[in-house]
């Protein structure tokens, strides 16, 4: 048997053959690395620094304070609306309560005004427009009087924002006249 025997031509060209396609599959494996976030050795190689992560952390971070401090804002100006609404039927119950105490309509109709103003006065409502409407129509032993409140307030009053614009409370609160001491 003869024994094949290469020549160093031959030799030298299957070692680069194989040095070139060692050195593709690494080059490959790099990239697909750096696809997938890989270590910070394979973007040393590509000449970055990992700076461009830490600028989109902070810029996450920035967006989300500014989703939370807007969703505190609105969960804040919610509260205070209704709080607003409950100060306004507060001041309908005191005024119809007022009314149902007087004896002649006309007397029950001031009695509800005056009542109104004086639980405005102490409260922190402010009443852009306010509107006391009460109807003493049923004003007798065992009837009922009922006062419609509409208080028209800035939107500024109300929410931290410093919003424009308006907003209408409308509420109606409905007393019964006592029978031994209320009505004609």
């Amino acid at each position: 048997m003869k024994a094949h025997s290469a020549t160093p031509e031959a030799v030298t060209a299957v070692a680069e053959k194989g040095f070139a396609e060692k050195r593709f599959w690494a080059s490959l494996k790099l990239r697909r690395k750096a696809r997938r976030g890989g270590s910070g050795d394979s973007q040393a190689r590509r000449g970055g620094s990992g700076d461009s992560q830490k600028g989109a952390m902070s810029l996450e971070l920035a967006l989300l304070v500014i989703v939370v401090l807007g969703a505190l804002m609105l969960v804040t100006a919610t509260w205070r609306m209704g709080q607003t609404r409950g100060e306004v039927r507060d001041v309908a119950a005191e005024a119809a309560r007022a009314a149902s105490l007087r004896q002649s309509a006309s007397a029950a109709r001031q009695a509800a005004i005056d009542a109104a103003h004086a639980v405005l006065d102490r409260s922190s409502l402010t009443c852009v427009d306010l509107s006391v409407a009460p109807d003493v129509s049923n004003l007798r032993p065992g009837g009922s009087v009922s006062v419609t409140i509409r208080c028209d307030t800035n939107l500024e009053d109300l929410v931290l924002l410093r919003m424009p614009g308006k907003v209408r409370f409308e509420t109606t609160s409905i007393e019964v006249v006592d029978r031994r001491r209320g009505g004609r």
